[in-house]
């Protein structure tokens, strides 16, 4: 592994067994980036890396040089110069697989020890049931006893005071919270910060069952000195806290819907008294239980907030006369999420102001085990919580015959069932890999060996305990330092990053706030929430910004990222309060003017209490994931822009205990290198910008402009393409005939594709009319010959009608007979089965209307469609195959791509050498790699003109539509240009994958828009439902057809 701190030459050097190392994508992005790429912080001086001869390398057998007084890594990089062995030792995977790993807020990846010390544990240890008596079960009793203290021990716990109740991670153990909580009707409240994961505003459904009210919290500032808010909301920590000039208040408050979205009273449910719930001391009724739910780390934006932000909360019902310790009426309970946090910066529940409960997940601390997380709770504060189920080892005491039923007292009445003890028993050796950290200089205990006392497994905590009391916070605080570097470093360098053309900014960064940037960072903006946070965690959102500082989908950019083997997350990364908080300021106010103090922005909410909008919140406007629902974006799709141009989402990269300034480096090249536009890029960008985006409404004279170049049918989803022998193929309901007609799914009914499954792009199909069957072989292996599947039935409802997940949704299909499903398994290798499409069950995605449309014909259902991901045709041009040819053939040989139009001979097939992520050189037909059912050429045809609004409505055929009383033989309607993903990046003949032609339309595409409810990210190709109105018919589709645009001057896009 190396750490080189700037662009240069690379010593490949060679792995610990000897082999030859495969250069990491941080090394090849240095090789290729000749210039402008990131902001080295040499002695504060912002200032541009060049392709020089002299690097600063580290191998994994080379002595670790330390960092001198003016180098980055003495600011908390590299524990002390040991980062290049220490990835060497621990993560050389990620250096062998050749990525650049961002998504530690995602998933950290786990170390090499740590897996083999847990494996070794189990190979000579004997585990067994913890609630069993015997010695086996008592070792792993004590086993989970020494995870829960060294839980304890790393969030500094007082002695006796908290309990660890084990759960299937952070979102079970709210779940238990919510579900367990003593809500009382009309009482009880649960408020919660905007920014909180999905896991914790999840829990407010179950307060709204029980009739409690339901409030999100911001942070806004005050100009006040009082104790109280002007609301009488909340309260000001103290005199030091005044300064700051922030307080904590209610900004919305969450309204019931019913079934059919209507507001409801929130007091539906009836009120009870709790078992849990205590009287007051003064006589009055009994006291109500409220839950205040914070998150110690925004696992979107990095942004850390103190527990005072909870006690201000709390102070100020108390001051507002909503509870006091003598008489108070609601008891005000506090839970943390420090499942971000508790990696790098756990909470210290010795502090005077710590949570009552604090959520964890292993996995996001050292990356193993997974699927075990922890409720932390005061021991007092589980005495309320009162589940309602019972099961497995929490009985003191059961009758199954009468209502009879005792809780164990503590955590253990908590864990229903058997724990997942093998996974349990490797936590005390992650906060162990945890705790090396510390040492100076970190120390690798590769296999867990050591003498016996040492040994993990042996039942004696003491050991374990000592060690995390010693180091596992400080371990925490080093790799801290070490993220937050490198997190650092990418920040500035991606705020430096400014369009050539005109010098505007390329990206936006969210959260920073607090945070002294290095010297000047460029042109950049950051939006942030300064209020009442103390602190910046190792992670980067931002988006993207186009010259004109429009968004530029995070779709694109992940496409980008992902072809150039860089790892991130995009999307609202689960946490929708603080995506909206940061996105939805207008660009134009987070642009800098010349009255700036500074570079940075506040977001979208709490800003000034003085606001223009309700309590202070800016941008952020409820409502806004509803509306973006209902015109079709679904959490995880590509709609990464709404229909005003802002950002749905943002792309997040996160750092952590083994990231290194190459993965910085390596996200910041790719950025510069596909949306950073030069100045020779100008003119030409911004024509062909303008004619993508708005394209000419001029009516279309109705003259020959295309032919249909060629024609394909895809009768097995995901499979090789059939070519009609004859040319000639007709249309049906659901497009052409037998498109998509069958599919392969899993045992778990999900539909294969390639993207999971290269061997699909063996299976070549034929269809034989005829004889009445669809033949499939495999190609290149003739030893296992060919199944046949009958065309007659199955479609209009024969067979057995099973449900399927396809695309996301459930949809119903025929399944056919064993025999066919053990060859297909055979054929594919892995286990599956063929089904077919039950007709009508599925309908192509709603068009966006057009001036042209009539009200019936917007009111008209979509037409039906097979296994088809979208609608029934693919139509890409020919010309646009060979603009794309030349974008990729001028970055292979310039090494920033070219901008002008190029390509070969148009109407000839185009291939291209072109290189993979592995270095290896593929030969690649573009064509086949979108999976067209038709091409379309002609000279005069321009690149993309297919996506503009005259070929809205097109006629095929070789006689024009009503000339001498014949109609044309086929009609389409377009529906929206289709979004690429990265299964454009599989050969078609051996399932190889390859960075192009994704990196390229990441590049020059990524203007392009699926709007209308389509996705975002990049387009290519236009798809097409068949318009069969008026008794038309369907028609035939034949090569040598010519094709006719008919979209009238007011139509709109194509979208």
């Amino acid at each position: 592994m190396f750490a080189v701190c700037n662009f240069g030459e690379i010593n490949v050097g060679r792995l610990p067994n000897g082999a030859k190392r495969t250069p990491s994508l941080g090394e090849k992005a240095q090789r290729r980036v000749a210039s402008h790429v990131c902001v080295e912080r040499s002695r504060g001086v912002p200032r541009p890396y060049r392709l020089g001869r002299e690097a600063a390398t580290m191998t994994a057998h080379s002595p670790d040089a330390p960092p001198g007084d003016d180098d980055p890594r003495s600011e908390g990089y590299g524990y002390g110069g040991r980062i290049a062995s220490f990835r060497a030792n621990e993560f050389a995977r990620i250096d062998d697989s050749g990525v650049a790993y961002c998504d530690h807020a995602g998933a950290p990846p786990h170390s090499e020890s740590l897996v083999r010390e847990s494996l070794r544990m189990m190979e000579r240890t004997l585990l067994g049931n913890p609630h069993s008596a015997h010695d086996a079960g008592a070792r792993t009793k004590a086993l989970v006893d020494e995870a829960r203290d060294a839980t304890l021990t790393h969030l500094n716990a007082p002695f006796g005071e908290y309990a660890v109740v084990f759960t299937s991670g952070a979102t079970g153990a709210m779940r238990l919270l919510a579900e367990a909580f003593p809500w009382s009707a009309g009482r009880s409240e649960f408020a919660y910060t905007r920014g909180n994961h999905t896991s914790v505003v999840g829990a407010r459904g179950c307060a709204m069952a029980a009739g409690a009210k339901v409030s999100v919290v911001d942070v806004v500032a005050t100009d006040s000195t009082s104790s109280v808010g002007s609301s009488g909301e909340s309260k000001l920590l103290d005199d030091d806290d005044a300064e700051r000039g922030w307080r904590v208040t209610r900004s919305h408050e969450i309204v019931p819907e019913t079934a059919d979205g209507v507001h409801g009273d929130r007091t539906h449910a009836p009120v009870r008294e709790e078992p849990g719930a205590y009287h007051s001391t003064n006589g009055a009724r009994p006291v109500s239980h409220s839950l205040f739910a914070y998150s110690a780390e925004c696992n979107l934006s990095g942004e850390r907030r103190p527990p005072t932000v909870a006690r201000a909360f709390v102070n100020g019902e108390r001051g507002a006369g909503g509870s006091d310790e003598a008489h108070q009426t609601t008891r005000w309970w506090t839970v943390c999420d420090a499942a971000k946090a508790c990696a790098l910066a756990p909470p210290d529940l010795s502090a005077a102001d710590a949570p009552d409960f604090v959520l964890v997940a292993y996995y996001k601390i050292f990356g193993f085990p997974a699927g075990v997380g922890a409720l932390v709770a005061r021991r007092r504060a589980l005495e309320v919580l009162t589940p309602r189920y019972f099961g497995g080892g929490v009985a003191a005491g059961v009758d199954a015959c009468e209502d009879f039923f005792v809780r164990r007292d503590g955590a253990e009445g908590f864990e229903d069932g058997t724990l997942p003890f093998t996974a349990i028993a490797a936590i005390p050796a992650g906060f162990r890999s945890l705790a090396r950290l510390a040492e100076d200089p970190p120390a690798h205990h590769g296999d867990g060996d050591g003498d016996e006392k040492s040994a993990p497994g042996d039942g004696d905590s003491t050991q374990t305990r000592a060690t995390n009391r010693r180091g596992s916070r400080e371990g925490a605080e080093r790799a801290d330092a070490h993220a937050r570097a490198v997190a650092a470093r990418c920040v500035t360098s991606l705020l430096s990053l400014k369009h050539r053309s005109n010098g505007a900014p390329v990206v936006v960064v969210y959260g920073w706030s607090t945070t002294e940037l290095n010297a000047a960072t460029g042109p950049g903006v950051r939006v942030g929430s300064p209020l009442g946070v103390t602190g910046q965690g190792p992670t980067v959102a931002f988006n993207v910004l186009s010259q004109h500082g429009t968004h530029v989908g995070y779709a694109a950019v992940e496409r980008a990222l992902a072809a150039s083997g860089v790892h991130v997350r995009t999307g609202c990364c689960c946490n929708p309060g603080a995506c909206d908080y940061f996105t939805s300021l207008p660009l134009a106010r987070a642009s800098k003017t010349a009255d700036d103090d500074g570079p940075l922005r506040t977001g979208g909410c709490g800003g000034d209490a003085d606001g223009d909008s309700p309590a202070g919140m800016g941008g952020g406007r409820p409502g806004r994931p509803r509306a973006l629902h209902a015109a079709g974006k679904v959490c995880g799709d590509g709609v990464d822009v709404d229909d005003g141009g802002v950002a749905t989402g943002v792309c997040r990269a996160s750092f952590g205990w083994c990231s290194t300034f190459e993965d910085a480096d390596a996200l910041v090249a790719t950025i510069a290198e596909h949306f950073v536009l030069e100045e020779d890029e100008r003119v030409v960008n911004t024509e062909e910008d303008e004619r993508v985006a708005s394209p000419s409404t001029e009516p279309r004279a109705l003259t020959p402009t295309a032919i249909v170049a060629s024609l394909c049918v895809y009768p097995l989803k995901s499979a090789a393409a059939f070519s009609p022998p004859s040319g000639s193929w007709p249309l049906g309901p659901n497009g052409l005939l037998f498109d998509r007609e069958w599919a392969l799914v899993s045992p778990r009914g999900v539909v294969l594709h390639q993207r999971t499954c290269p061997r699909l792009v063996k299976l070549t199909p034929v269809i034989d009319v005829d004889a009445g069957v669809m033949r499939v072989s495999v190609l290149g292996e003739p030893e296992l010959g060919r199944c046949e599947v009958a065309l007659a039935g199955g479609s209009n409802g024969g067979g057995t009608g099973v449900s399927v997940r396809l695309c996301g949704e459930d949809t119903r299909v025929t399944v056919g007979d064993d025999d066919v499903d053990a060859w297909f398994t055979a054929a594919v290798g892995a286990p599956c089965s063929l089904v077919r499409q039950r007709a009508g069950a599925r309908r192509s995605i709603r068009r966006a209307p057009t001036d042209a449309d009539d009200d019936e014909s917007q009111s008209r259902s979509p037409p039906t469609i097979g296994l088809a991901n979208s609608a029934q045709i693919l139509l890409v041009s020919q010309s646009s195959v060979d603009h794309l040819q030349g974008l990729v053939d001028g970055r292979r040989r310039r090494g920033r791509g070219a901008v002008e139009a190029g390509g070969g001979a148009r109407g000839t097939t185009v291939t291209a050498t072109v290189t993979s992520a592995n270095e290896s050189s593929v030969e690649v037909e573009f064509v086949s790699r979108f999976r067209p059912n038709v091409v379309v050429s002609g000279d005069a045809l321009p690149p993309y003109d297919e996506e503009s609004p005259a070929w809205t409505s097109l006629e095929i055929g070789d006689a024009p539509g009503g000339g001498g009383g014949q109609p044309a033989r086929a009609r389409l309607r377009a529906v929206r240009p289709c979004e690429r993903c990265s299964a454009v990046g599989v050969e078609q003949t051996s399932g190889e994958r390859t960075a192009e032609p994704m990196l390229s339309l990441s590049r020059f595409r990524s203007g392009s828009r699926a709007a209308g409810g389509g996705g975002g990210g990049v387009t290519f190709g236009v798809l097409f439902d068949v318009d069969a109105g008026d008794g038309a018919g369907y028609g035939v589709l034949s090569v040598g057809d010519v094709v006719r645009a008919v979209g009238c001057a007011a139509a709109a896009t194509a979208a």
